[in-house]
């Protein structure tokens, strides 16, 4: 078949109202935005009512559409410039109902039976509607051959399969999936082979599986059988086609047992091929995410005292275990471990009670659940009992706690003394470590890491040392550089607002330092003392005690800038628009209503964020320090920024943008504009993890924000809500 221009692509030029061709009635007006004639009987009310005709510019019929008092109702068809049917239907009360059918043609025709995605030997396509909805379509070749979207044949439909199925090319299966009209899959969904032979067998409600799932092998017997309540697993479950290599024992062909919401739960059986059980388990209860937030077994001690903590996590656990609560059991038993450097007691446990599949599978089965189970305890302790591996288990959980409280750390030993070489498990550990500023434990885990996990070590060591820095007088290490050629002179804030800065940052890090000891001694369990790594002692600055740190708003007047000439090459792609010098054009002020709140909330909030803060606070301070000509942290007296001032407020642009562009892109949009790197903490900005990678956005958003203070009188405040949008 063939397709043409439109009109006015043969016609160019032609404006306005062509001439009425012999074949146009002279009823029938010009459309401007169809580019047709159209001619439109009604009815005493002046409603559409007849056979509603249109014409190219040429007088060639396009379409003859039936209107009963203003509703398209009846006969409707289209036509190729050649005068034969295009496409012919039915609308009823304004719909199309029934089967519209498209032709082809053999002349050229502005008139394709589909928009795109035509098979080269189609000649015909029906498309079935059921009130305005499409069902489903159909191709024919010239043969009236039903053939493919692929223009293969189509195949004969065997007779178990129902004349509404449809069959999917690309499955090479027949399928019936009902939808609700909102879209959401609602009755029996079916798939059937090519021959036939059905293969799935689904039940929903409303959008989620509800009732009886069945799946079947390519002969036709059953493969798996399980049952739904509002989209979660419960009911009888059984799967006769379990993989090969599943079980160490390959006689194990079947699994017959219960889901509830989700968890498999009380007695589950496996049997060989003839039916036989061959072995027996009972998996206990389905305990929920809300029940488990408050389980004995994540708290920070035992229930009951006793002489060695390790008995009484032991005795909670034989308690769980004969209430049914299989999942906490485990892990009451794997808090033993931790107390007792000994992991016999949980490989019996887990021996006796789980399943025995091989370690693939295991392995496996806890992968999945890492990646679908989102932190849910519930899932993660169930898996026990089905053979997931439970080191994988173990570390997935520990990490959902948070990483930083001594009931991950107990979770985290006990992986690791059950697979003392698994060097995951050490990971997973060091991290938690860390994050209870256990640092010297952190070190000892990084260093039994074997050589191909280099990496995963250097990242240990390094975010160690990014999480609790030495706080120094940070300005001292940095080579100050920036390429913008034009950068401010000097402070254009007042001494006394600069003095009153240094207070402000100086009672938040006070009270940071107070946090932080007091959320060490919380979660560590090595403390003899203060630790190293604390920030400095900072009341020396204070001496009427902290200052007050409040909250207001104001109306700044914001002048918009328009620049006159080009930006200095270099100057956009590494500031993206914030200008620190330059020559600019200013038009109509307008006023914007800007928020400060000098406040720090920190509660509930974890050892490490707080440490993040506090380098980010350090950060701050020293560098304005720094901009009054000061070499330590001190009350400066006087304003005297070095010669640097200036490329350094240059400098904080820049390498916040090349530090966003890490985060955000992985550091491509620098290296196609050319935009040179830096080192930061030691590392190339090109070779941070994403993780350091925020830490040092972090510091550079906080120090871009000073040196627009510093270098704007008309601010109020370092912690006004306009000074830290992206760069």
């Amino acid at each position: 078949m063939y397709s043409i221009l439109p009109f006015h692509a043969i016609f160019p030029g032609m404006d306005g109202q062509p001439q009425r061709p012999a074949d146009v009635p002279e009823a029938a007006i010009w459309l401007d935005e169809s580019t047709e004639w159209q001619h439109v009987p009604t009815d005493e009310a002046g409603l559409k009512h007849g056979v509603v005709r249109s014409w190219r510019p040429d007088g060639t019929l396009v379409s003859e559409t039936t209107y009963v008092r203003g509703t398209a109702n009846g006969r409707y068809r289209r036509f190729h410039p050649n005068g034969t049917v295009a496409r012919e239907g039915v609308f009823v009360d304004g719909n199309l109902d029934g089967t519209l059918v498209a032709h082809g043609c053999d002349q050229p025709t502005t008139e394709p039976m589909q928009s795109c995605c035509v098979p080269d030997n189609a000649w015909q396509l029906q498309i079935d509607y059921v009130h305005g909805e499409n069902r489903g379509q159909r191709w024919y070749d010239r043969a009236g051959v039903h053939i493919l979207p692929s223009g293969r044949p189509f195949p004969p439909r065997p007779d178990s399969v129902p004349p509404e199925a449809r069959f999917e090319e690309e499955g090479d299966i027949w399928t019936i999936t009902p939808y609700t009209n909102e879209a959401q899959p609602h009755g029996v969904w079916r798939r059937w082979s090519r021959a036939g032979v059905l293969l799935v067998h689904e039940e929903y409600a409303a959008g989620q599986r509800h009732g009886p799932s069945r799946y079947f092998q390519p002969d036709g017997s059953l493969w798996e059988e399980a049952h739904f309540q509002a989209g979660t697993r419960s009911g009888p479950y059984r799967m006769m086609g379990v993989p090969p290599g599943r079980y160490p024992d390959q006689r194990i062909v079947e699994e017959r047992g219960h889901f509830d919401r989700n968890q498999a739960v009380g007695v589950w059986t496996l049997h060989d091929q003839s039916g036989t059980q061959l072995r027996r388990y009972d998996l206990g209860i389905a305990v929920d995410d809300d029940v488990l937030a408050a389980s004995p077994v994540f708290a920070d001690q035992p229930p009951t005292q006793a002489a060695e903590p390790a008995a009484a996590w032991a005795a909670l656990s034989e308690t769980l275990e004969s209430d049914g609560r299989l999942g906490e059991s485990v892990i009451a038993m794997a808090r033993a471990t931790a107390s007792a450097r000994d992991a016999d007691g949980l490989k019996l446990l887990l021996a006796r009670r789980c399943f025995a599949v091989t370690d693939s599978a295991g392995e496996g089965m806890a992968l999945d659940l890492a990646k679908s189970a989102d932190g849910d305890r519930g899932l993660l302790l169930n898996a026990f009992g089905r053979g997931a591996d439970p080191i994988g288990i173990l570390r997935t959980l520990a990490a959902a706690l948070g990483r930083s409280d001594g009931v991950a750390l107990d979770i985290a030993d006990a992986a690791v003394l059950l697979a003392p070489a698994r060097a995951d498990c050490r990971v997973t550990r060091a991290l938690i470590r860390i994050h209870m500023g256990d640092l010297a434990g952190a070190t000892a885990d990084a260093a039994h890491l074997p050589d191909d996990w280099s990496e995963q070590r250097d990242f240990i060591l390094n975010y160690a040392r990014v999480l609790f820095p030495t706080f120094g007088f940070w300005p001292a290490a940095h080579a100050v550089e920036t390429l913008f050629p034009e950068v401010p002179d000097g402070i254009d804030q007042p001494l006394d607002a600069v003095r009153a800065c240094v207070q402000k940052l100086a009672t938040r890090l006070v009270a940071l330092r107070q946090t932080i000891l007091a959320s060490f001694h919380k979660v560590s369990r090595t403390a003899n003392g203060p630790p190293t790594w604390l920030p400095p002692d900072l009341s020396g600055l204070l001496p009427a005690g902290p200052v007050a740190l409040t909250t207001w708003q104001y109306d700044e007047i914001v002048e918009d800038e328009a620049s006159q000439e080009d930006a200095p090459e270099g100057k956009n792609d590494a500031g993206n628009g914030d200008a620190v010098g330059g020559n600019t054009a200013t038009t109509t002020p307008e006023a914007t209503l800007v928020t400060v709140d000098e406040r720090l909330s920190l509660e509930a909030i974890s050892l490490a964020t707080l440490m993040r803060l506090a380098r980010r606070e350090w950060c701050t301070l020293t560098w304005l320090c720094w901009c009054t000509g000061l070499d330590h942290v001190a009350l400066p007296t006087v304003l005297a920024p070095p010669d640097a001032f200036g490329k350094a407020c240059g400098m904080s642009v820049e390498r916040l943008w090349r530090c966003e562009d890490k985060v955000i892109t992985g550091g491509l949009r620098a290296m196609s504009q050319k935009v040179p790197g830096f080192t930061w903490e030691g590392i190339a900005v090109d070779d941070l993890p994403p993780l350091l990678a925020e830490i040092a956005c972090d510091d550079y958003r906080e120090l871009r924000a000073l040196f627009f203070w510093l270098c704007d009188a008309g601010l109020q405040s370092l912690w006004q809500d306009n000074l830290r949008g992206n760069a």
